[in-house]
């Protein structure tokens, strides 16, 4: 997979080829007028699925930590000739809730991985494969102060150039809508797809610590 990344990145992705199951959804979680936030994780190949978002056609909007901000830019500017992505860095300060607001008031959508945390980040334990695991309550916690729609985006190989591209139909999330509820269903689409695909899981830490 790491060969397959760096075809892509030398602009040899026309050696693979791709199907979608659920493109069609990125339109429909923009359909309300107010933005909408795309979860991913550690698993399949982040390169394909942003192949994907780039013909969604409109602005894409990643989350990403401070600390990865300025890596993360070279390297999609790299992937993507700095087409149609911008970041958001989350800061100690608080301004990226600022920056997500305003993404979403122009109806774009915005997408980053749920399934790793920092060391210092505010988690919550869910069953995940048999044992209680940790994942960060922040991204779940904006789904539910805005109101967003949210689906879960996954970019998995099939064979040696093939890949599947998923979309899962979009969430809508009302007043009576819980933190609890948004993360439970993360994590119980996520480890369905484990499951089906454990060594395209890219998770170098450990999940199941306790404390």
């Amino acid at each position: 997979m790491l060969i397959d990344k760096m075809m892509i990145m030398s602009g040899m992705d026309n050696q693979f080829t791709s199907e979608s199951f659920g493109a069609e959804n990125m339109k429909g979680i923009v359909s309300g007028n107010k933005g909408g936030i795309l979860l991913v994780a550690h698993l399949g190949n982040w390169e394909i699925a942003g192949h994907f978002l780039m013909g969604y056609g409109d602005t894409i909007n990643i989350l990403v930590f401070d600390r990865e901000h300025e890596q993360l830019k070279n390297y999609l500017n790299n992937v993507t000739g700095g087409r149609k992505f911008k970041l958001i860095a989350i800061k100690d300060d608080l301004s990226h809730i600022y920056e997500i607001g305003e993404a979403l008031e122009r109806n774009e959508i915005i997408a980053t991985t749920a399934d790793r945390f920092l060391h210092d980040g505010k988690t919550r334990s869910l069953n995940f494969l048999g044992e209680e695991a940790r994942f960060p309550i922040g991204i779940f916690q904006i789904i539910k102060t805005f109101r967003a729609n949210y689906s879960f985006v996954y970019g998995v190989k099939r064979s040696a150039k093939h890949y599947n591209f998923y979309c899962r139909p979009y969430r809508t999330v009302t007043k009576e809508t819980t933190l609890d509820m948004i993360m439970e269903d993360y994590v119980r689409d996520l480890e369905g797809m484990v499951k089906e695909n454990p060594e395209q899981w890219f998770n170098y830490f450990d999940f199941w610590k306790k404390g």
